[in-house]
Order: C-alpha cells, then sequence, then structure tokens
C-alpha cells in the first residue's frame, strides 16, 4: 500500500512539473508532496504535537512488518474509537490518520487557492500575514445566555473591556479587544466552541477577579489544554461587513472559511485539535464591527 501511493506521488509531481511553468500550479502543494513521501517512509511530520510512541512503533514496524500480526499494533497504527484494549473510550490517532492528512493536505494545496477566490463574495482580504509573537496572555470572560435567555454579550463586553483598560501597564502590544473561541484542545465532535471576550496581555500579567486566562507561548511544544501557540495568521478585510461574517454557504462564516483555506493552500499547519484556537479581533474597538480574524498555526 505505501509503495503505490508513493508511485502516486511522484506520477503526480512529474505531472505539476511539467505544468508549472504555465503558473497554474501552486508550488506548496510540493512541500506537501515532500511531507506525505517522508510520512510514507515511516516519518511523522505533520502532527502538531509529535506523537514519540506512534513514532517509535512505525520505526518497528517498517524494520518488521511481522509484528503487524499483533492486534495492538495494527489498532495503534489505523487508529480507533475505543482504546488499544477497547476499554478506554479514546481516540487513538493512529499512523493511517495521519497519512490521510497528509492526502488531504496535497489536494488542499491544488484546489484551495480557486476556492478562496470564489469564496470573497462581498468582501475581500486586505492584508495577510504569519505572525509569532513572544509570550502573552489572554485575559477575558466566556460569552454566556443568562435564565431568560438573553444574550450576555454587550454586558461582557462593557465589563471586560472597562477593567482592562484600567491595566495599561500590562499592555502587550497586540492590544485589539478580541473574541477567542477554543475547544478546550478537544475536538469539535467532543466539545463545543466557547466564546471569550477579551484581550492579549503581557505575560504573567495578574488576573482580575472573575476572569479567564490562558497563555500563549511562542513554542511549538506547548502543552495541551493549558498553553496555546503565539503563532497565528492575522488577515484584515474590508467590503460589506455582513458578508463577512455570513454563515450561509460557509463552514463556520466567510472570514473563518477564507482564513482557513489560504493557510490550507499554502501547506501550513494547523494545530488541530490540542492547542487549535481562532480569534475576530476588533480594529476599532469593541464597538465596532470586527474586520481581522486569527488562525492558529505552527510554523
Amino acid at each position: 500500500m505505501f509503495a503505490k501511493f508513493k508511485e502516486q506521488n511522484a506520477g503526480l509531481r512529474r505531472y505539476l512539473k511539467e505544468l508549472e511553468p504555465s503558473g497554474v500550479v501552486n508550488t506548496p502543494v510540493f512541500k506537501a508532496l515532500d511531507i506525505f513521501d517522508d510520512e510514507l517512509s515511516g516519518h511523522l511530520c505533520s502532527g502538531s504535537i509529535p506523537d514519540e510512541k506512534l513514532q517509535s512503533l512505525i520505526i518497528k514496524t517498517f524494520a518488521d512488518f511481522t509484528i503487524m500480526r499483533e492486534r495492538s499494533v495494527r489498532e495503534q497504527i489505523a487508529g480507533n474509537k475505543t482504546g488499544i484494549h477497547g476499554t478506554d473510550s479514546v481516540d487513538v490517532f493512529g499512523f493511517i490518520n495521519y497519512l490521510k492528512g497528509s492526502d488531504a493536505q496535497v489536494q488542499w494545496c491544488l484546489f484551495m487557492p480557486d476556492m478562496v477566490k470564489r469564496q470573497q463574495d462581498g468582501f475581500q482580504v486586505d492584508s495577510f500575514e504569519y505572525k509569532k509573537t513572544d509570550a502573552m496572555r489572554f485575559i477575558g470572560m466566556e460569552y454566556f445566555y443568562n435564565e431568560d435567555n438573553t444574550d450576555s454579550r454587550d454586558v461582557t463586553r462593557d465589563k471586560v473591556v472597562s477593567v482592562l483598560n484600567a491595566m495599561p501597564e500590562y499592555a502587550s502590544g497586540f492590544d485589539y479587544d478580541l473574541v477567542l473561541t477554543h475547544h478546550y484542545g478537544k475536538g469539535v465532535d467532543v466539545e463545543r466552541n466557547h466564546d471569550f471576550m477579551g484581550r492579549f496581555m503581557k505575560a504573567d500579567t495578574p488576573i482580575p477577579e472573575g476572569f479567564l486566562y490562558w497563555d500563549f507561548v511562542p513554542d511549538s511544544s506547548c502543552s495541551p489544554y493549558l498553553t496555546f501557540c503565539s503563532q497565528f495568521a492575522f488577515v484584515i478585510f474590508s467590503g460589506d461587513i455582513d458578508a463577512m461574517h455570513k454563515g450561509e454557504g460557509y463552514d463556520v462564516h466567510g472570514m473563518y472559511d477564507v482564513t482557513r483555506n489560504i493557510i490550507l493552500g499554502q501547506g501550513v499547519i494547523i494545530p488541530y485539535p490540542e492547542v487549535y484556537w481562532t480569534a475576530e479581533a476588533f480594529l476599532d474597538g469593541y464597538d465596532k464591527p470586527g474586520t481581522a480574524f486569527m488562525f492558529s498555526i505552527i510554523l
């Protein structure tokens, strides 16, 4: 199976190289093919947080395929939903999952650029950049619904901004009001999204009473659930505000989908789900519409 995939990749690479002078080939696809070929040779390289135990098992398997006769080995290679011995209700992320991700990355690099053009309907990308900041601390409060089902959003925004404005000595330099979204390091099918109104402050900023916080650090080996990575795509949009926030026809909404698809088309890693996060940025303050988006990546 691995040899067949490598043969297909080699053929695709030849065709793309022939087409490259025409300008129709999105060149990050070659990097994606390199990663795919490496993983087909038994080297994990697309995961945001390396799985050392799985890598060790893969090396042993490639050295001696007879160990695949063991059920526990086959389950770890394939991945399963019930745990290696069927006792723990956890998702085992197997080697085949890595290969599926690499195969998808090749396809994203091929097709996402055209998708991004079509998705900018009524709005456009003004600037797109990858940023890696010093350590910061996000401080904020979660949006919630009151018992009478009224939205707490405006009340939460007012309280958060008034408190953080009173702490100018802790400003991080990246001082936009934000709505940070994450799933506590879990997949979207396991944990719903949580939205937090807040701001990035300096590392180790004291936490005001009643507020939540998460630390963001530039090291890509940051721990799941506790610490996020301060590496992200930062995209500024212009055009029709309703169009860029529209959900119909998108997986989430216009700004989210376009940002994500540019990243995928460039072959950059999105650290889903362990340290995945996104944020809407309010460039002109929280009382104006958000026109920028941030998306976690690993450079």
